[in-house]
């Protein structure tokens, strides 16, 4: 697998044929260094990168031929295209493939799990489930723009560069902070009607994979509820009522954007574990904010595949419950961290923040483009 600092060792490249990128039409954010030859320091995935400590992606050669190409990169996101009505562009791509014996990559960074066709292709997308995962399926972190409230600059470079490592304590805390209720009477009307819709799958149409489905804030607000009645344990929760605090509010709440980005992550600081079941798709941008601070993730189970899994040992740094047994969160909180001594759990907090940096956009695409080409990934 790659790791930050292998640049000068690994001569390598990976030959990449985009053909002409659409006019007007965003190609995914973390590739238009390479793309489109911008700098990408201010849209970086995560609120806790700068642009410094990311991997570049100068292991990319870019070709004008696709026979000369590793693979056929499609340059623009495949749901934007389906969304946007641009598959044309993907059925040339195909066409390209078949003629010269090539494969297609296919990024599709959204929340949809459903089934992508393309011919020839190795499809690379962050919310799938396991049941439904196909071979040519690669699970990647989501590598999403994230908004950051401007005046913070500062601040989250220091809070990226000096990692605080926790001592044990007497008992653990767990936090959450985020959107776990309703702005309205609304909205939680539509949310109840959801999970109606998925026991009815269940129990009326016996569909084993009901649950799976019901909506994000279904596993927040019943993990949080479990683990608040809890005497062993810390709980720091704070549940918003909406997604971004972009617009400036919470429901009816008026907010400021800039002490509600702070509370966020000092609550990731402050804390031993923290919450991050699913969100609108089968993956948790929570997950792997806290992986970055070196704090440990409890994954409320979903039927979620991690990335990279064959080369990162989660199980030392992340509290997997499966959803059907939320109420074992205590046992498996507590449990785990009795199990370590105040060094050992150090350790675990820095294995946390090193598969972090194994997932940044550049490092997740270099151990995994060279595995494909290598034809380890099939």
């Amino acid at each position: 697998m790659y790791t930050p600092g292998q640049e000068g060792k690994d001569k390598d490249s990976v030959a990449l044929y985009t053909g002409a990128v659409l006019n007007d039409v965003p190609v995914p954010f973390f590739l238009e260094s390479f793309l489109q030859k911008k700098d990408v320091k201010n849209s970086l995935w995560n609120l806790f990168q700068g642009a410094s400590g990311d991997v570049p992606l100068d292991f990319l050669r870019s070709t004008s031929d696709p026979q000369e190409a590793d693979f056929l990169l499609l340059p623009h996101d495949y749901n934007f295209l389906e969304k946007t009505g641009n598959l044309q562009l993907v059925s040339e791509f195909v066409t390209l493939a078949k003629t010269h014996g090539k494969k297609i990559l296919v990024f599709a960074m959204g929340d949809s799990d459903g089934h992508i066709d393309v011919p020839h292709s190795f499809v690379i997308r962050y919310s799938q489930y396991k049941y439904k995962k196909r071979e040519n399926e690669i699970i990647a972190p989501p590598y999403l723009p994230i908004f950051k409230t401007s005046g913070l600059e500062e601040y989250r470079r220091k809070t990226w560069e000096n990692l605080i490592l926790r001592h044990k304590r007497e008992k653990p805390t767990v936090s959450f902070y985020g959107w776990a209720d309703f702005p309205s009477l609304y909205r939680k009307c539509t949310y109840a009607c959801r999970v109606l819709f998925s026991d009815l799958k269940k129990h009326l149409f016996f569909d084993k994979h009901a649950d799976l489905h019901k909506p994000g804030i279904y596993f927040r607000r019943k993990a949080i509820e479990t683990l608040a009645k809890s005497s062993l344990l810390k709980t720091d929760f704070f549940m918003r009522k909406s997604f971004f605090s972009k617009g400036g509010r919470d429901g009816r709440d008026v907010i400021n954007a800039k002490d509600v980005e702070q509370s966020y992550v000092q609550s990731i600081l402050e804390s031993d574990f923290v919450l991050a079941p699913k969100g609108m798709g089968n993956t948790s941008t929570r997950f792997f904010e806290a992986l970055s601070l070196g704090r440990m993730p409890v994954l409320v189970d979903t039927d979620y595949v991690f990335p990279l899994a064959k080369h990162i040992d989660y199980s030392k740094f992340v509290l997997s419950v499966d959803h059907s047994r939320m109420k074992d969160l205590e046992s498996t909180i507590v449990n785990f961290y009795n199990s370590l001594s105040d060094e050992e759990y150090k350790k675990r907090q820095k294995m946390a923040r090193d598969a972090f940096l194994s997932l940044r956009p550049g490092a997740f695409l270099k151990t995994v483009l060279f595995e494909l080409k290598e034809g380890q990934l099939k």
